[in-house]
């Protein structure tokens, strides 16, 4: 992978982290970590097995993914697990699938357009200000899938144009506000 951080807190800005191979984040990869990632950009990773391989990969962190594009991976863009991560302003396009969020995350003013899949949505998170459109049918052409999570609030987004539902929801609290 690109970047390994562990047991560690960074502040990677304007870097462009471009074709890596790793099965779990090709881009960087955290573990136990405080980091902020600001203005940077990530391309062109990719994996043997793209649907359980993220480029992004924060376990067990707390991470700040500001003003980021992560575009045109062969693999999924984020896998966050254990983690409580902040993904604000960033464009998430045309990778294999747009990303896997848990327990607090919140995605704020953040496009997440035309990636084979869009996104999945596990434990309590906050989508805000966001744009989920365009999402191909690697997951069912679902826009935003919420899967055994606790409660996910949606506000003011636009969740257009996937391939099958725009929000499917199994065993989870949705709060939907002016979307």
């Amino acid at each position: 992978g690109g970047i390994i951080i562990l047991n560690s807190s960074p502040k990677i800005e304007y870097c462009q982290i471009d074709s890596n191979f790793c099965h779990q984040g090709s881009g960087i990869y955290f573990k136990h970590s405080f980091a902020i990632i600001r203005n940077c950009s990530f391309s062109n990773n990719w994996f043997t097995e793209p649907i359980n391989s993220q480029v992004l990969c924060p376990q067990w962190s707390e991470v700040k993914i500001l003003s980021c594009r992560i575009d045109n991976n062969d693999c999924g863009a984020i896998s966050s697990y254990g983690s409580t991560n902040t993904f604000q302003n960033n464009v998430i396009t045309r990778n294999y699938f747009g990303g896997s969020f848990s327990h607090l995350d919140q995605v704020l003013n953040t496009k997440i357009i035309d990636n084979e899949g869009g996104i999945e949505m596990r434990g309590s998170s906050q989508i805000v200000n966001s744009i989920i459109a365009g999402n191909g049918s690697v997951n069912g052409g679902i826009g935003i899938m919420l899967y055994n999570s606790g409660t996910v609030t949606v506000n003011n987004c636009t969740i257009s144009n996937n391939a099958g539902y725009g929000i499917y929801n199994r065993n989870s609290e949705l709060i939907l506000l002016n979307s």
